[in-house]
């Protein structure tokens, strides 16, 4: 027997489908189509699906989400860069980094230790620094994340900082 997470998920694909056919996101819906169909044939015949295709269907809305997301940031990259540019037409590569070191510093010493307005500042202006330069900032995060997961990496110093060991 299926359980109610099983049939929440369900419902939660077929809702995505509908908010995503209505928006008219084709481009996803279609990478993903042939668990939507099996979705509404089981639903056709009033009939619980079987747990293997609850498990796609989740990994199907995972895959979405991401794309979701990384299609978000990126507009939302285009939208900071954009506007911070026509703002500071008069910013160089030198003159956005030292702005990072100057917020980096603000963020180091705040009396909050998650000063969360300090960190968004910090990432406005690497959202600038890639938007004039002409990168995708999650995609190179996101590379150079996998490189660190490879990496070996230290004990730390005595500020806590952990770095990766150079062969």
């Amino acid at each position: 027997m299926v359980g109610k997470e099983n049939i929440k998920t369900c419902e939660s694909c077929l809702k995505l489908v509908t908010c995503m056919i209505f928006n008219d996101i084709s481009n996803a819906f279609f990478r993903h189509s042939d668990v939507f169909e099996e979705i509404d044939e089981w639903k056709r015949i009033n009939s619980i699906p079987p747990p293997e295709l609850t498990k796609r269907v989740s990994l199907s809305i995972a895959a979405m989400c991401e794309y979701f997301m990384i299609d978000s940031m990126k507009n939302f990259q285009s939208e900071d860069g954009e506007w911070a540019s026509k703002t500071f037409p008069q910013a160089t590569n030198q003159s956005i980094t030292e702005h990072l070191k100057r917020e980096v510093n603000e963020l180091s010493n705040s009396k909050d230790s998650c000063d969360t307005s300090e960190a968004a500042d910090c990432l406005l202006i690497l959202l600038h620094h890639a938007h004039k330069n002409g990168y995708d900032l999650l995609s190179e995060a996101k590379s150079k994340f996998e490189i660190n997961k490879k990496r070996k990496w230290g004990k730390p110093d005595k500020l806590g900082v952990v770095e990766h060991v150079i062969d």
